[in-house]
């Protein structure tokens, strides 16, 4: 287990955080140097959270913690042997419900078509419960999984980054186009 975190964590830890500033920028509509509050501030509000959290569970690797506490727990109770009979059908079903949710995120984006700064947020949402689920898998540590994410291409990373530059970049754009609005 690491107990430190590495290079590569810290750097994703610094893109969460980078990521959570956006998303409060976003939350806040700047006119003049004033803020106000906008409608949508709950949503940023409560993805800028997200993304503080996952800069501290990198800072302080929590998740391998977590994930070798899980491996503690199967072994102790016999569990870690016969772990694919449980593992194959816990990732079916975080799929499933990644599947289930994203449709209904997406028919909320789809109904703000018009209003940039709720199709933003929408998009964040999106690649915040994608980021989610990717999380569900590797805690779920099921080898076939395991291969596709920490193999040859590195997935996790790729997904990591990846939805976190979107996340960010959907920010920016609800910032940005928040900004631009009369007072």
């Amino acid at each position: 287990m690491a107990v430190y975190p590495t290079a590569l964590s810290l750097a994703a830890a610094a893109i969460y955080i980078g990521v959570s500033v956006l998303c409060m920028l976003a939350g806040t509509i700047s006119r003049d140097g004033a803020a106000r509050t906008s409608r949508l501030q709950p949503g940023w509000f409560s993805i800028a959270g997200l993304f503080v959290i996952l800069a501290l569970n990198r800072i302080l690797v929590i998740e391998d913690r977590f994930d070798e506490y899980l491996r503690d727990v199967a072994r102790e109770s016999g569990a870690y042997e016969g772990r694919t009979a449980w593992q194959g059908p816990l990732s079916v079903i975080a799929i499933l419900l990644v599947l289930l949710v994203v449709p209904i995120l997406v028919r909320n984006w789809a109904r703000s078509q018009g209003d940039k700064r709720r199709q933003a947020l929408g998009v964040a949402q999106l690649a915040a419960f994608a980021m989610l689920g990717l999380i569900a898998l590797r805690l779920i540590s099921f080898h076939p999984i395991d291969s596709l994410l920490y193999g040859g291409l590195r997935l996790n990373w790729w997904f990591d980054v990846g939805l976190s530059l979107l996340v960010g970049f959907a920010a920016w754009t609800g910032w940005k186009t928040s900004r631009d609005l009369p007072a």
